[in-house]
């Protein structure tokens, strides 16, 4: 590596990174990395060693050497950690110090060995110092000749042309790709990431994020596993919802069946019967949003309504839940599996509560390709629904068109615009409230919910 200098270019001055090689070792003094790695920290003081990297490597002339790359809280001299190491080991080592700190040294030592060992004394090493773009990765592992001959051109230029010339730059490409490959997944693990590794000597990260604002510097690391994660988004998207219900029959029940109990006691309770119900949700997860099989269920406060219908969350993926109260409400739902409205409240879009136009929502449950706003500084196009995904909800009362109060005076408008809404429906009504002692407290279960629809549906 360029910028690593052996021992007789550097003077005995204090650093606080140093490159320690340990040539034609004898394995019967120190037959690991890690033994030799700690007796290198032996010879600095634990109390002086904030973390290191040890490598093992084959010699050109046979055998091996260890590498070790140590990381000092303090500027140290390194002729007494070479006696130290003389007079106690009987080992004759050899130190260089690198241009780009510890992150120079580190790369040095981990560019062959992949069994390498990572060491912390004071502080934590850091998570990982590689170089972020592959190009580099190439450059640093190019022969000789070619890095020397390169150099030769660029001080030709700069000869004829003494103007500075400006290094590369990560591209969003490169920091992409090093936040899936570390597991960066939201904006403050990139920024702690930077921020180690600038204290190690590599500065390239951190004067890229830095240069960004918080939203792009956030955006930047969501797409990153947005595009990572892009092959199982689709199978999402396209997923069998019936055969999704199916694969939750195989997880664990951790209830001991005490959610199916209370399932069938609740449906008792109101008057309704088991196979009714289940074939109706199991068409709606067949057919989706089309008349008759939407499914909504109305009925007072604490009557268990969500609770019956809430495992379906768990089972299928991109479920759009309850839309936000904003101009751009329905952002996502064109790619759900399922549209779950908890708690349904319509009204007109100059109500506070209101979220979709009647005429849009009434299509919607229909099955007919619905367009919703979104912001076009972000999309290109307004949102297109053209899914055929299943609509359930809950409220309590069937949904009923108003233009300015619910108290106003119904008329021939209001009630044919009430049954198109109520034709779209498969209603169920829950009468029975739970009170004190009645209320129970249990997670979701996937596999009793499994089995409380595919045992008792009929045959679809």
């Amino acid at each position: 590596m360029e910028d690593i200098r052996p021992e007789e270019l550097i003077e005995n001055k204090p650093h606080r990174t140093y490159l320690v090689t340990y040539s034609q070792i004898d394995p019967k003094i120190f037959p690991t990395r890690v033994s030799f790695g700690a007796a290198v920290v032996q010879a600095f003081g634990a109390n002086h060693v904030d973390y290191y990297a040890v490598s093992k490597e084959p010699h050109q002339s046979g055998g091996y050497h260890y590498h070790v790359a140590i990381r000092l809280n303090t500027g140290m001299r390194w002729h007494t950690v070479r006696d130290y190491l003389k007079n106690t080991f009987d080992v004759n080592a050899h130190f260089a110090t690198s241009g780009s700190m510890y992150t120079g040294a580190y790369r040095y030592v981990t560019k062959s060995d992949e069994l390498f060992f990572q060491g912390n004394v004071l502080k934590a090493h850091p998570r990982d110092l590689s170089m972020v773009s592959k190009r580099y990765e190439q450059a640093a592992s190019a022969n000789r000749s070619f890095v020397q001959n390169s150099n030769k051109r660029r001080q030709e230029r700069q000869a004829t042309n003494p103007k500075k010339e400006k290094g590369e730059r990560l591209k969003k490409g490169d920091v992409a790709m090093f936040c899936v490959k570390n597991d960066i997944r939201t904006e403050n693990d990139a920024m702690r990431v930077a921020t180690e590794r600038r204290d190690a000597g590599d500065r390239a990260l951190y004067d890229f994020l830095i240069n960004m604002s918080r939203k792009n510097r956030t955006e930047l690391v969501q797409d990153s596993w947005r595009f990572e994660n892009a092959h199982q988004q689709s199978a999402d998207e396209n997923c069998d919802r019936i055969q999704k219900v199916r694969d939750a029959l195989l997880d664990e029940c951790k209830c001991g069946g005490l959610w199916m109990t209370l399932a069938k006691d609740l449906l008792s309770k109101n008057a309704i019967e088991h196979a009714t119900f289940a074939t109706a949700l199991a068409k709606s997860l067949k057919v989706g949003r089309h008349k008759n099989h939407n499914i909504l269920i109305h009925g007072p406060g604490d009557a268990a309504k969500t609770f019956v219908l809430k495992p379906i969350l768990k089972i299928l993926p991109l479920v759009f839940k309850n839309p936000a109260s904003s101009n751009f409400a329905w952002l996502h739902a064109d790619t759900a599996n399922l549209i779950f409205l908890n708690d349904l409240r319509w009204a007109p879009l100059d109500k506070k509560e209101g979220f979709i136009p009647w005429d849009k929502f009434l299509n919607l449950l229909e099955g007919f390709e619905v367009s919703l706003p979104a912001p076009m500084n972000h999309y290109s196009e307004n949102i297109k629904i053209t899914k055929k995904m299943p609509v359930w909800a809950t409220s309590d009362k069937p949904v009923f068109y108003w233009v300015h109060d619910r108290l106003e005076p119904q008329t021939p408008t209001h009630s044919r615009q009430n049954d198109m809404m109520s034709f779209r429906w498969n209603y169920f009504e829950f009468t029975h409230q739970f009170t004190g002692e009645d209320k129970i407290d249990i997670d979701d279960c996937t596999n009793c919910f499994a089995r409380f629809i595919l045992d008792y549906a009929h045959p679809l």
